[in-house]
Order: C-alpha cells, then sequence, then structure tokens
C-alpha cells in the first residue's frame, strides 16, 4: 500500500480549549503535518458527539482526544471514541498526568497518551507517526487474520516442542477440538490414529528438525474416534541464528478424494472382474470391425479363442445376410449405441438369435473403440414362442367362456379381460378397459360394491362367492361372482381375478318354482303349505304374547252348478273374482288361503274377541254375495263360513283346523250363507 505524505494525513483533533487547539495545530506544523492551508489535514472538533459525527463523513487517520470535555470525561471518552471508531489510531492529550489513568487509557485502545504541557511538537510528532505505524501494523495482523481464519485448510503453529500455540477455525471443523481444547497440545496427542508406524514419524521428524518441509498424507482420527484422511505440510519456522522457533502446519481433509480413488480402484478391479466372469460374452472393437479383446464367456460363444475372434473380426461372428445389422451400425454410427437383436454365428457355422448391445468410448489415448456386449437368447426366443402360444390358447379360453372373466393389479385396476367383460361393459377393445379402474366403466354404487369386495379379497386373501347385482349394456340383472386374490410363489399378492355369470333367469326361475311352491296358481293366494306355516307362526306369536287369534274356513254356495254348467273356464273367472273380494275384506297383516277348490280359509293373526272376527266374517259374506258379471252374464254365489278363536276354540293347528271345519259345516246345515262360530257342543254328524 503506497504510503501517505505527512501532509496527507488526516488528524481529528477533539479539544474543547480553543487554546488548547491553537497550540496543538502549530506542533503539528512544525512536525510536518500540515500546511499554513491545514484545513485538509486538521480538523477541529470540540465535543465528543461532533467529533463522532465528523469522523463518520470523512475517517480520519488518526485523533487526538482530550478527555476533558463538554459531553463526556475520563475514559468514557476514549471508550466511546473507540466504539464509535474502532479501526482508528488514538492518543491522548490529557492535562492529568495521572499514572493509572494513563495506563487505563491504553488498556481501553489508545495508541499513547501525552501530558499537556510535557511535549512539544518533536514528541507529539513522534507520537502521531508512532500510532499510524501500529495502526497499520494491527491492519495487517487483522488481515492476516482474518486470511488465516478463513482459510479452507487448517493451520496449526505450534512452539519449538511441538505445543499448539494457535489453530485457524478450520482446525476445529477438521478434527472436532476447540482452540481452547488444542492450545498445549500436541497434535499428535489429540488426533494420532495410530495407523502410522513408529519409523513413519521418526522420517517425518528427522526432515522437519534437519530445517527441512515435510509433505505427505497421513490418517488421523477426529475427536468422535471418526478416522479421516489428511495432506499435512509441516513447515519450520526458524530465527537468525538458524534455531527452530515455530512449526507451522497445513492441513488438507482428503478423504473424500481418497474415497473417490479407492472407488475408482474398485471400479476397476471389477470392471475387470465383470469382463472375465459375466455370463455375456464380451467384446472390444475398433471402428473397422477387429476384435480387440474378448472375454471367456464370448470365447465359448462363438466356439473359438480370443486368438481366432481377432483374426475373424466382427464379420465372423454377425451373419452378414442379417438384414437388421446394416441398420444397427447406422443407428451407432449416429447415436453412439446400438441395442436390439442380431444373428450371430459359431465358428461350426450355426447360427443364434443374439441380444447385442454396444456402445461407443473413447480410451485414455482418445482412440475410438466399441463395446459389444452379446447375449445368447436361443432359450428365451423358444420360451417366448412357447408363451406366445399359450397366451393365444389362454386368449382362446377366455374369449370362449360365457362368463365375465378379468383380472386387477393391487391399485385394482384392470390388466386383463375377456371377450364376454367387453360384451357386457359395451366397450370395443380391450384398450378401452386397461388401466381403467371399475369408476370408469360401471354406475357409483356398482363401483363401490365391487371396489369393497376386491378389499375384502386382498385383505383376507380368500376366495369371495357372491351373488350381486350385474348390468349387462346396461340392463340390470342378477350375476354369481366369484373373485380369488393372484399370489405369487412366495406368497406376495399381486392383485385379484373374477369370473361372474348372468343367473338372473335362473334367479327367476327358482323365484317362480318357490312362488308356485306356497301359492295358488289359479288364484295367487296362499296354497295349504304356506298357510299351514302362517298359521304356525301366528300361533307362537299369540301364545308368546298372550293375545287372541282367529280362523275361518269358507266354501262357496251355488259354485258347482256354475262350474257345470258354464264351464270351468267361467268358474276359474268366478274363484279369482272372489278372492280379489275376499283379500279387499282383510288387513295387509291377515291371510286368505285356497286350500282346493272352492274352499278358502282366513287367517286374523290378532283380534280383540269373537266379534272382531264375525264382523270380517260378515263382510266377507256380503261381498260374495254382490252379483259377477262375467262372460256376459251376471252370476250370483253366497258363502258358508266357519270360525274358531284361539284359545277358546283350541290351542293346537290340528284342534282349530278341525273345529273351524266343523263350524262351517253347521253353517251349511242352517241354510248356507251364513257365518257361524264355533261352539263346543258342535258336532259332525
Amino acid at each position: 500500500m503506497k504510503e501517505k505524505l505527512a501532509h496527507e494525513v488526516q488528524i481529528l483533533a477533539v479539544e474543547d480549549d480553543p487554546g488548547d487547539f491553537g497550540l496543538l495545530r502549530v506542533y503539528l506544523r512544525q512536525a510536518g503535518y500540515g500546511t499554513d492551508d491545514d484545513q485538509n489535514t486538521l480538523r477541529w472538533a470540540k465535543s465528543l458527539s461532533e467529533a463522532k459525527n465528523l469522523a463518520m463523513h470523512a475517517v480520519p487517520d488518526i485523533i487526538l482526544l482530550d478527555l476533558n470535555l463538554p459531553d463526556s470525561s475520563g475514559l468514557d471518552t476514549v471508550i466511546g471514541m473507540r466504539n464509535a471508531m474502532p479501526e482508528i489510531a488514538i492518543i491522548v492529550l490529557s492535562g492529568n498526568d495521572n499514572k493509572d489513568i494513563a495506563i487505563a487509557a491504553l488498556n481501553e485502545g489508545a495508541q499513547d497518551y501525552l501530558v499537556k504541557g510535557n511535549y512539544e511538537h518533536d514528541a507529539l510528532g513522534k507520537a502521531v507517526l508512532h500510532a499510524l505505524i501500529r495502526s497499520k501494523l494491527e491492519s495487517r495482523l487483522r488481515l492476516f487474520e482474518v486470511a488465516l481464519n478463513s482459510a479452507s485448510n487448517g493451520i496449526v503453529i505450534t512452539d519449538s516442542d511441538a505445543k499448539i500455540q494457535w489453530a485457524n477455525p478450520a482446525f476445529s471443523e477438521l478434527t472436532g477440538y476447540t482452540l481452547n481444547e488444542a492450545i498445549g497440545h500436541k497434535p499428535g496427542m489429540l488426533v494420532s490414529s495410530g495407523k502410522q508406524s513408529q519409523s513413519f514419524y521418526q522420517a517425518m521428524w528427522g526432515t522437519i528438525l534437519s530445517g527441512s518441509n515435510w509433505h505427505g498424507e497421513i490418517i488421523n482420527r477426529r475427536k468422535n474416534g471418526e478416522l479421516y484422511n489428511e495432506d499435512l505440510s509441516i513447515a519450520p519456522v526458524l530465527n537468525r541464528e538458524g534455531k527452530v522457533t515455530n512449526f507451522v502446519a497445513i492441513k488438507q481433509d482428503i478423504t473424500d478424494r481418497k474415497a473417490v480413488e479407492d472407488a475408482l480402484r474398485e471400479s476397476e478391479e471389477r470392471y475387470h472382474l465383470i469382463f472375465d466372469t459375466t455370463i455375456d460374452g464380451v467384446l472390444l472393437t475398433s471402428p473397422d470391425g477387429r476384435i480387440l479383446s474378448a472375454n471367456s464367456a464370448a470365447c465359448t460363444m462363438f466356439q473359438r479363442s480370443e486368438e481366432e475372434l481377432r483374426q475373424v473380426g466382427r464379420s465372423g461372428v454377425i451373419d452378414p445376410s442379417d438384414p437388421r445389422l446394416a441398420l444397427a451400425l447406422e443407428e451407432r454410427s449416429r447415436t453412439g449405441k446400438f441395442m436390439g437383436e442380431l444373428t450371430m454365428m459359431r465358428k461350426d457355422g450355426t447360427k443364434f438369435p443374439g441380444e447385442v448391445s454396444t456402445a461407443l468410448f473413447l480410451d485414455t489415448e482418445g482412440n475410438a473403440k466399441t463395446s459389444m456386449s452379446i447375449r445368447d437368447i436361443s432359450e428365451r426366443k423358444a420360451a417366448e414362442l412357447k408363451l406366445s402360444n399359450s397366451e393365444a390358447t389362454l386368449r382362446a379360453i377366455l374369449d370362449n367362456a360365457p362368463y365375465l372373466i378379468w383380472l386387477k393389479d393391487k391399485d385394482k385396476r384392470f390388466i386383463n379381460v375377456n371377450k364376454a367383460f367387453l360384451d357386457a361393459t359395451g366397450c370395443a377393445s380391450m384398450s378401452d378397459v386397461l388401466g381403467k379402474t371399475d369408476f370408469d366403466l360401471w354406475p357409483e354404487d356398482l363401483a363401490n360394491k365391487y371396489r369393497a369386495d376386491d378389499d375384502k379379497v386382498m385383505f383376507t386373501r380368500k376366495q369371495l362367492q357372491v351373488e350381486e347385482l350385474s348390468l349387462h349394456r346396461g340392463r340390470a340383472g342378477l350375476a354369481e361372482t366369484i373373485k380369488s386374490p393372484i399370489m405369487d410363489v412366495e406368497g406376495h399378492l399381486l392383485g385379484t381375478t373374477g369370473f361372474s355369470q348372468d343367473i338372473t333367469e335362473r334367479k327367476n326361475a327358482e323365484a317362480q318354482i318357490r312362488h308356485l311352491a306356497h301359492y295358488d296358481s289359479l288364484t295367487d293366494l296362499p296354497n295349504r303349505t304356506l298357510f299351514s306355516d302362517r298359521l304356525q307362526q301366528a300361533l307362537s306369536i299369540a301364545k308368546r304374547d298372550k293375545t287372541r287369534m282367529a280362523l275361518m274356513f269358507l266354501d262357496l254356495d251355488k259354485f258347482k252348478p256354475i262350474n257345470d254348467d258354464l264351464g270351468h273356464h267361467v268358474g276359474d273367472l268366478l274363484l279369482q273374482e272372489a278372492a280379489n273380494r275376499m283379500q279387499d275384506c282383510v288387513r295387509e297383516s291377515d291371510t286368505v288361503a285356497r286350500i282346493g277348490g272352492d274352499e278358502f280359509v282366513v287367517l286374523l293373526p290378532v283380534i280383540d274377541d269373537a266379534q272382531d272376527a264375525l264382523l270380517v266374517a260378515e263382510k266377507i259374506r256380503l261381498a260374495l254375495n254382490q252379483p259377477f258379471a262375467l262372460v256376459g252374464k251376471s252370476l250370483n254365489i253366497s258363502s258358508s263360513t266357519g270360525i274358531v278363536v284361539y284359545p277358546d276354540h283350541g290351542t293346537d293347528e290340528t284342534q282349530l283346523v278341525k273345529n273351524a271345519d266343523i263350524a262351517m259345516y253347521y253353517a251349511k246345515l242352517n241354510g248356507r250363507n251364513n257365518v257361524m262360530l264355533y261352539k263346543t257342543d258342535m258336532k259332525l254328524i
């Protein structure tokens, strides 16, 4: 840095006494600081606050500071000025010659302490000069300290006994030891790993103590016990007599670099190991097709020694008649690589399919070469053909099956379906289904049901068989579905598969059969079997709840003549209409049944007393007395009804049925067209 001339030095005088300031200006001129026009060299502040303001706008090189100012006094003045301008040299000019105050001012950062009246211009000039020199040296020292502390390499300074006197932050980061922990210890005591021999250290110290620098690599140990690789340089510091006073060590962590070097070495070793032991044939060729080297697998594959392969070159192992060869060479030339199938040739002339992968690269000398990896895929091609035939067979089976068949992955997306499935969904092709979920194909309610079933199958790992609603091209129906988990050979879940067949017609037929088994085919009223079942249920409830129930036996009067004279067709119509009228007279919870011919029964499962049953029976009698308009004729019939009440007239089905029949018999004996409640004195004649 260019040295300033004396008259170029910027001085700030902080003095509240004009006389002292005038004397100070004279002394400075006599010492060579300033000229007659010294306004640019010397500036004057009469208080600490004014000094701070001036110093902030134009930083001086040195400050001449009086301790006692209007706004500050004593050491507070030094402290205040130092805090405001920590980098600027301060010379205290005080009328107080107290030694303790002088020492305290120097401790607070002043460069010098002059007592007013006890110095002249030469002493002031020397003080200014020395303060400037010390300030410059301190600035350089701070610069060096910043540089050393910011260095990425660890730097350690020891005394002649190799005990640490100073270390930068990079050393602490490298070793884990703070500066306070390291000072006074030898580096070897802190970071020695025991990985170096005694002779290693003897040679290192022999070099250093001879006055020469030592450089090498060493394995050390951090504070946390972790080993690391270090690039270490140690330089001795000699005094004028050539005696060692200090050692300076520079440390660089090269653990990562060593790891890369080791990895590279291992990679090269693995490359040679892989090259020599891989089951694929590997050839290294020149751009013109010469074979430069071959591994043992290639020699075995082509039935030639490595020397023979060098002699025949690429044209001796790849069938030149393969039309794919020209395309492969063009692609490799254009892109630097090729991957595909080519026809290969053995020494005996036999050919085989090879899976070939090539790549262009430059060797260490910049020469272009090609790495060619060849795998004999004869067995795989045969297996692919067999698999293709198997898939064709399976596809034929699936597409000719009458059931809906599908496979889903673990995400419940379709991965395969058959033709019947496509027909059911209305999809034109597999691409409309594959990768989709039930929510893409079905209404939300059905999709939620199917999703829940899939979750159950995958959770339980068990087959699930259900009867469920289905849609076939939008038409609702019933389906029988079997869902099963798909597992690999190790028992890992792969997805689900399902088989579904439409059972709508079958279920309808079964329902029809069940209906015919329990209902009269002519009137659609419950038959004797269903009525007996309902009577048993009503009896059980009445016994449990201690309630009454009623049973009626009803026979149509004058039905036989109509049936005989007008024919069974008219008789059937009459029976149907009579059944409808009887049902209109009872509650929904009551049962009207036909048990044969023109005989009917009515079950009232809950009544309060016999009068309730008599009212219902009378209602039925009057309804049946109304004319029947059938086939253009007006027909009239009547009915005879016998009634029993549980538990008054019996407590089981047999007794109640028998007594109801007896009561009906008495209704007929009493002129027909009436209702009779069973009495205990009624007997069959």
